[in-house]
């Protein structure tokens, strides 16, 4: 072995003897240095080297133990009934992926595989090993290793198909749906809802501000019940969680959400949440009633290596969690602890016991019910909490959109009806003349019956049901704040789509209903050219301000195909009459928009997205996430990305002044086209940098415009 790695290993064993409290409570000694001695005679790299380490640390057992992995979660992945599933995925909008079960790596079966894992990973349960693997699956390097290839082909299936995927391409795409760790939300009939995803400040630095900002909310509100959500709480430092639960323990019903990533200073919250008299519901937690903790970093001198090293140890005394501060074998094989300044004789073999906290209630979804739930867990303990909207608030809800949806249709026909064909004006009368436009449904049973699979949006429109009408299920909606004001804004895109079709057509111009790819390309145009009217119109008559969809991007894309016909009447009687083909064909220029373009586009992956990444990463460091979404949203109000990014330039001045920092001359030269700049515009451009300010505003001080957005279309 070259002598660095000799180097390193012994500091690493010497360092870990001097730390750990207990270094061979689950393995002896005589273990522990064969193994060392094993590792000294092998001829390695840094990369076998590191998967050495990873297996010398799996004997101590001890989870906190470990090294430091850096990993990219492409995938929220799932064990469920001893078989893998993708539950969602980070980087592929309307993916394909999600629900599938991974049969296979590499064409090694993904039992084999587990096995194969399960050698690199300490764990307390069968939860923390789970846990481990699930990190370790995100962790492209390590399992390209331990596989020893190049590649990672992955095999996924359902009861309709098999897929085959390279992992490492997902890897390379940027993020298209931010996942919040930390939300507060209003659930209803005085329900707060509080995701409390990780302890840890570096993964987000908003932490204290969220927990401050919580207690107040909470002070202020006095809600009756709230849910605390700790599903996939890594840890962190408990310190933070403190405030909170002095706060939350005056409310009357207590809730909290456990799940198998539940670890370290997440499992503390829990502890605390039931001194509190919570209960707590889910799956078993990441860790043990006994463990140990409390973690400092090693760094490996040669190698660079940050091992993370167990300093304490902790026991569940007098149902507290708490770290054991002096410990002491006695000559009878007991051993005398001091917790704090209380001292108790144990048995050794009750700090070697291992037990798991128990849940009030143990619930454990199968694949079938995230289909037809989304997130079942959340799903059961709304409707047992009683958050349920009540039918008087179902009824006024309704009877709002529809006399809104009267006030709309209007606007609508006086903006477009010049391109409208005789059929869609005929539409028009109806809906006008119809004694209900909208229904508010209180639950997918009819969805359900027709489709079979839940309905997991907020609206959709006639087309699904062919009655003419548009359908709203806000019970899908999370956050039921200002559900008003939320619905009103979706209101408006659900009205284009009863003018706005487009469709496939054949020679003969009859409707062909496509299969595939081609099926989605079909819904991305519909959604894309839908959402580009509603925002015109919002904008033009100052209304739905603040409005946000999942479809900013699609709109980029098309607003920019479209300016390639100069003539406006033109652009938008292909907009309202022409078919999926036909938008495609007509608005065709050498090296663009081809259906390739268009996912190149929807991906992130052009220079665009690319500037605005760097806007993002300069000015909002630790919010990227939130900031990009809005920027994508103002940039879907402008008529071109040249307009955008000018806009989005002046609105980071007006909010940062000279400390912006930003590449506003070279941005806006790469992208402007060397041509003479069009007159007739398509959509007003005023009042882009105040919408890009309050928008910005609002998503640094809570990431709340990525948040919101993310919740109300996808929920």
């Amino acid at each position: 072995m070259n002598s660095k790695y000799i180097e390193d290993l012994d500091y690493l064993v010497n360092s870990l003897k001097s730390i750990h409290p207990d270094l061979y409570r689950n393995c002896s000694e005589e273990e522990f240095n064969n193994r060392v001695n094993e590792i000294k005679n092998m001829a390695l790299d840094d990369n076998s080297f590191n998967l050495e380490i990873m297996k010398l640390l799996s004997l101590v057992g001890d989870p906190h133990t470990e090294i430091d992995l850096d990993s990219k979660a492409v995938f929220k992945y799932k064990f469920i009934d001893n078989k893998l599933y993708i539950l969602d995925d980070y980087v592929n909008y309307d993916s394909k992926y999600i629900n599938k079960e991974i049969t296979s790596i590499n064409n090694i079966p993904i039992d084999e595989v587990v096995n194969l894992m399960n050698n690199y990973i300490s764990y307390d349960n069968d939860s923390c090993r789970k846990k481990n693997l699930i990190e370790l699956l995100n962790n492209e390097t390590f399992m390209k290793n331990i596989l020893n290839s190049d590649t990672l082909v992955f095999n996924c299936r359902d009861e309709q198909e098999n897929i085959n995927f390279d992992y490492s391409k997902e890897v390379e795409k940027q993020y298209v749906k931010y996942d919040p760790k930390l939300l507060r939300t209003d659930l209803g009939n005085n329900t707060m809802y509080i995701r409390y995803g990780t302890c840890n400040e570096k993964l987000e630095s908003n932490l204290r501000e969220f927990v401050a900002n919580t207690v107040v909310e909470i002070n202020e509100k006095k809600p009756e019940s709230v849910i605390v959500d700790l599903r996939g709480n890594n840890g962190g430092s408990s310190a933070f969680f403190k405030p909170l639960k002095e706060a939350l323990s005056s409310i009357k019903n207590k809730v909290t959400l456990v799940d198998e990533k539940t670890f370290s200073s997440g499992v503390i919250a829990m502890t605390d949440m039931k001194q509190i008299g919570s209960k707590v519901v889910g799956e078993e937690v990441a860790l043990t009633q006994n463990h140990f903790g409390d973690c400092k970093s090693i760094i490996l001198p040669n190698t660079g290596l940050n091992v993370w090293c167990s300093t304490a140890e902790f026991v569940y005394f007098n149902d507290k969690l708490v770290k054991i501060t002096e410990e002491e074998k006695m000559e009878d094989g007991n051993v005398k602890i001091k917790v704090y300044d209380e001292e108790k004789i144990v048995p050794q073999s009750l700090l070697s016991t291992r037990e798991n906290f128990e849940l009030d209630e143990e619930i454990k979804p199968s694949i079938e019910d995230y289909k037809k739930y989304g997130d079942p867990v959340l799903y059961k303990v709304k409707n047992e909490i009683g958050n349920i909207m009540s039918d008087n608030m179902y009824r006024d809800l309704e009877v709002n959109l529809n006399n809104k949806a009267r006030e709309f249709l209007p606007i609508i026909y006086t903006e477009y009806s010049k391109y409208m064909n005789e059929e869609q004006k005929d539409m028009f009368k109806q809906l006008m003349n119809s004694e209900k436009i909208v229904v508010v449904e209180e639950n997918d049973k009819a969805y359900q019956l027709k489709n079979g699979e839940k309905m997991n949006d907020a609206a959709h429109g006639g087309r699904v049901f062919d009655d003419n009408k548009v359908h709203f299920y806000p019970f899908n909606i999370i956050d039921k704040s200002n559900l008003k004001e939320k619905t009103e804004g979706l209101l408006m895109h659900e009205l284009f789509h009863f003018f706005v079709r487009p469709e496939f057509r054949d020679e003969n111009n009859k409707v062909i209903e496509p299969v595939g790819e081609f099926e989605q390309i079909r819904h991305d145009t519909s959604e894309a050219l839908v959402d580009m009217c509603a925002r015109d119109v919002n904008m033009k008559y100052g209304i739905n301000q603040g409005y946000s969809s999942n479809y900013a991007n699609n709109v980029i894309f098309f607003r920019e195909a479209l300016n390639n016909i100069e003539n406006k009447d033109e652009r938008m009687n292909l907009v309202f009459n022409g078919s999926v083909s036909d938008i495609f064909n007509k608005t065709t220029k050498e090296g663009y928009n081809t259906y390739n373009e268009y996912y190149n586009n929807k991906y992130m992956n052009t220079e665009f997205h690319q500037i605005i990444n760097d806007y993002a990463i300069n000015n909002a460091p630790g919010k990227e996430e939130g900031s990009k979404r809005s920027m994508l949203d103002i940039a879907a109000n402008c008529e071109s990305k040249e307009k955008a990014l000018v806009a989005i330039d002046n609105g980071w001045k007006n909010l940062l002044g000279d400390q912006v920092k930003t590449q506003e001359k070279n941005a806006v030269k790469k992208l402007v086209p060397q041509q003479q700049n069009r007159n007739n515009n398509n959509t007003s451009s005023n009042g882009f940098v105040s919408t890009l300010v309050l928008s910005l505003l609002t998503g640094f001080a809570m990431g709340i415009v990525a948040t919101l957005a993310y919740i109300f279309i996808n929920k």
